[in-house]
């Protein structure tokens, strides 16, 4: 695994500390620190959830697909566990992965621009009204 690694213990710390700050004053390496982490740990425990259910079903095959097959992080972990387990990996091919991040990030952008912004504070809704 490259780059860098932080766990949930780390990243609560992170933001705690950044808590109140306005998203113009986090500098990029500790924006980037904390994505890094969250992904980290949620690559972690999906790596742990995949072990656990292929030990109690047995199977022979792992695959993984949807947007988040495009995160190499996740790829390598699901190859490496594989390799473990001696199954196989089914996987699309990059150019067929599709994600939601540019849509998000197109939403944000015009959020920015209308001055419709949030510190670290702000608690996370799965749905948003547009």
């Amino acid at each position: 695994r490259g780059g860098r690694k932080a766990g949930p213990t780390a990243i609560r710390a992170a933001m705690q500390a950044n808590a109140g700050r306005g998203i113009e004053d986090v500098t990029q390496k500790e924006s980037a620190d904390v994505a890094a982490g969250l992904q980290a740990a949620v690559v972690d425990r999906l790596r742990i959830k995949v072990r656990r259910a292929a030990a109690k079903t047995g199977v022979k095959t792992l695959g993984i697909g949807g947007g988040v097959a495009a995160n190499r992080a996740l790829r390598a972990a699901v190859v490496e566990l594989a390799d473990k387990l001696q199954c196989a990996v089914r996987m699309p091919k990059m150019a067929y992965c599709v994600d939601n991040a540019a849509m998000v990030a197109g939403l944000a952008y015009h959020y920015l621009k209308a001055g419709k912004i949030a510190d670290l504070t702000l608690a996370a809704r799965p749905t948003v009204r547009i």
